[in-house]
């Protein structure tokens, strides 16, 4: 896996906010060393927004969020599956990761944990091994929805990454009330993940394939 302009990178995020707060500091990462980086973004979650927002709101924050990683708009392709029943729609979803295969050809893929409890990030985890078999697929870390994680791999990240992430997660506007929307947490599991690694700070992956 290589971290440069030559990289083509697809993240996929069952929920407008999960890239951000599962790969964020990586993402910003791949965009300072030039890399084309896509979303691929399946709900907005209207039915979970709070009634002070309007229910399309995450539509616009996943914009926000992502260019403050560094991430062009135009290459964050927003869908409006229900949340919480991407299981109804899993072949459609499944054919929207495959449309994206031939048209981008990722190297590198970031996807939901293989152990994410989470029953639409389950979706997003085993379709994207089915779609993206040849290339290098990574599982992201979101701690609130596993029991265990697999940290196999750790990316080295740096203070300015780390404070991408967090202004990115800070887009999300209408999320703030959620347990994980503010905090010193983000730095503090890239601290200790940087631990693990021998590093100042990184972000944890499982690997579900490994392409070098």
């Amino acid at each position: 896996m290589v971290i440069d302009s030559t990289a083509t990178v697809l993240a996929l995020a069952p929920h407008a906010d999960d890239i951000e707060y599962g790969c964020g500091a990586t993402i910003a990462r791949f965009a300072r060393a030039g890399a084309a980086i896509h979303y691929l973004v399946l709900s907005i979650c209207e039915e979970s927004v709070p009634a002070d927002f309007p229910k399309d709101v995450m539509a616009e924050e996943i914009l926000a969020a992502a260019g403050r990683l560094g991430v062009a708009k135009q290459h964050v392709a927003v869908h409006r599956f229900p949340v919480r029943r991407l299981a109804d729609h899993r072949q459609e979803i499944l054919e929207l990761m495959v449309e994206l295969r031939n048209r981008l050809r990722p190297n590198v893929v970031f996807a939901p944990a293989s152990d994410d409890m989470h029953q639409d990030h389950q979706v997003v985890a085993n379709e994207s091994v089915r779609a993206f078999k040849h290339a290098t697929v990574l599982g992201y870390e979101l701690p609130w929805n596993s029991f265990r994680f697999d940290a196999i791999c750790c990316l080295t990240v740096t203070d300015a990454d780390i404070a991408a992430k967090a202004s990115a997660c800070t887009a999300y506007r209408s999320q703030a009330h959620r347990t994980y929307g503010g905090g010193d947490w983000i730095q503090h599991l890239a601290r200790i993940r940087g631990l693990q690694a021998g590093v100042d700070l990184a972000e944890a992956f499982e690997v579900k394939r490994l392409i070098l």
